[in-house]
């Protein structure tokens, strides 16, 4: 009796390297609007991963050009000691925006983070906003 064998060769897929995709594309000088146009279907752990490989420039450009919905995506993703630093390199109004999109216990981990007088002022503008919103809501 012959006995009959099959090689079965398995490829595996290659993981596409989104890092990489990532930094290049911040790196790229293109308006940006192109910019957030190729990086807006990027997870925000992807975006997360990212931020530590580029330099305070670059990351104040992606800062800068991503919105604060996906910036807090983003930031759901980071130890809350490299959130904190990074907060220190944003416009202090985009802060507030990225915090009040985060869960309030991860805003909270966060804040902790960051200097007294840093806190004082992002909290301050955090209940400006609010007490803002409140008394537009009263009119509808």
């Amino acid at each position: 009796m012959e006995k009959t064998t099959m090689s079965v060769s398995v490829k595996t897929a290659e993981k596409p390297n989104y890092e990489s995709e990532i930094i290049q594309i911040i790196k790229e000088n293109v308006s940006p609007k192109a910019m957030l146009y190729q990086l807006e279907n990027y997870h925000g752990s992807d975006i997360a991963d990212v931020m530590e490989q580029l330099n305070e420039q670059e990351r104040r450009k992606l800062f800068r050009i991503y919105p604060a919905d996906m910036l807090a995506e983003a930031f759901s993703h980071l130890e809350e000691e490299r959130a904190g630093e990074y907060l220190n390199e944003i416009p202090l109004k985009k802060v507030t925006a990225i915090l009040e999109e985060l869960e309030t216990d991860a805003a909270v981990e966060i804040l902790r983070t960051i200097g007294k007088e840093k806190r004082k002022l992002i909290i301050d503008a955090l209940e400006e906003d609010i007490k803002k919103r409140n008394s537009t809501d009263r009119f509808f």
